[in-house]
């Protein structure tokens, strides 16, 4: 799925895909995110890690940059070639922790429904 996103001040094509490898596999949707990496960011995100937050966002920039985010820790390639490891601050992975189990907390039952329905039962 190809989707065009605003985030603050700016636009980035994200892409979802329903298979891991699926962007690579695909020439037309590979052609797709070489063509717009040069004018905005792609995000490319797999469409079943929509609920977990440590999932990996790999970003395609421009000058065949490459940024890989799981969880606190950002790899940066550039052309193919592993580059600089970093990881957040001890006070914002102590926040970012606080933030996902207060989110949890509140899907908490989505995941099969059960949430979902009104108090009423409809």
């Amino acid at each position: 799925m190809l989707d065009l996103v605003h985030e603050g001040g700016a636009a980035l094509l994200a892409i979802r895909e329903a298979m891991p490898g699926a962007t690579g596999a695909n020439t037309r949707l590979a052609a797709i995110a070489a063509r717009y990496r040069e004018a905005m960011p792609v995000r490319i995100t797999r469409a079943a890690d929509a609920l977990q937050s440590d999932a990996p966002i790999r970003t395609l920039l421009a000058g065949g940059e490459e940024v890989v985010a799981t969880g606190d820790t950002v790899v940066r390639r550039r052309a193919g070639a592993e580059g600089l490891h970093t990881r957040a601050p001890v006070l914002e992975r102590a926040v970012r922790r606080l933030q996902l189990a207060w989110q949890r907390w509140r899907i908490r039952g989505y995941d099969d429904g059960s949430q979902a329905l009104s108090r009423d039962g409809v």
